[in-house]
């Protein structure tokens, strides 16, 4: 009851986005409450990912666009 439908929509898009189709670098969307997001999916490289099974694993990242997105390279596993 605390959460606006506006609030939801934001995290909703028209189109399935798939892990296996997403793409290691940022495509933009819009998001079916008009908000602009990118998703990408990233290599998972720390060990706990990869302890029971040799098969890659990729998670799925969304990120709100605030202004332009940012097409940088930075490493999403630098704690930094």
């Amino acid at each position: 009851n605390d959460i606006t439908i506006d609030s939801v929509r934001q995290y909703l898009f028209s189109e399935a986005i798939s892990v296996a189709a997403a793409t290691e670098t940022s495509v933009k969307y819009t998001t079916l409450g008009n908000t602009p997001a990118a998703i990408l999916k990233i290599k998972q490289t720390d060990p706990i990912y990869n302890q029971w099974s040799n098969t890659p694993v990729y998670l799925l990242y969304y990120t709100k666009i605030v202004g332009t997105l940012d097409t940088g390279t930075t490493d999403p596993n630098d704690p930094d």
